[in-house]
């Protein structure tokens, strides 16, 4: 079997079973680089999902390089949760000047998704990249500010308040 069968083969649901194909496949040295080619296309849920773990696990920052190529092709994500996956990485994804744009596109599309969970991890998006880049602090607090009151109490409002105690 590969990953990307195991991937076909995985009904979407089973943590344990995708858990079972990180232990499979992690030690592998080209791992990181496999899963973000797989991050675009049919395999997006599974492959951010293993490249979230992987990065929890890790503790440490994704290459330059790959981080470049999830900014680039995040706006073509198709699923929710392999966008709220991104999202939940973004600490540890370093933003190239060339690829902030397409990152702040990513992560402002987002913010204005229906799904509140995935709303509410944009602002923590937004923070990761305003740390990046002390000039979009500005433009942070303001989208906290503007978020604390005009967000229903919930989801988003909890995450804007975490995000916004951490300051710069």
């Amino acid at each position: 079997m590969s990953l990307e069968t195991d991937l076909a083969n995985w009904d979407m649901k089973s943590t344990n079973v995708i858990a079972g194909m990180y232990q499979q496949y992690c030690d592998d040295p080209e791992f990181q680089s496999r899963i973000v080619e797989l991050a675009a296309g049919e395999f997006e849920r599974g492959a951010t999902w293993l490249l979230k773990r992987d990065l929890e696990v890790r503790k440490t920052l994704l290459a330059t390089e790959l981080a470049d190529k999830i900014f680039t092709k995040a706006s073509k994500t198709r699923h929710w949760e392999a966008k709220l996956h991104i999202l939940q990485i973004m600490a540890w994804m370093p933003v190239s000047p060339t690829h902030l744009p397409a990152a702040l596109d990513f992560v402002r599309g987002c913010m204005t998704s229906d799904r509140k969970f995935l709303r509410a991890w944009a602002y923590s998006g937004f923070y990761e990249i305003a740390r990046q880049y002390p000039d979009y602090q500005v433009e942070a607090k303001q989208l906290f500010l503007h978020a604390l009151d005009h967000e229903a109490a919930g989801s988003v409002l909890a995450r804007v308040r975490r995000v916004a105690a951490q300051g710069f």
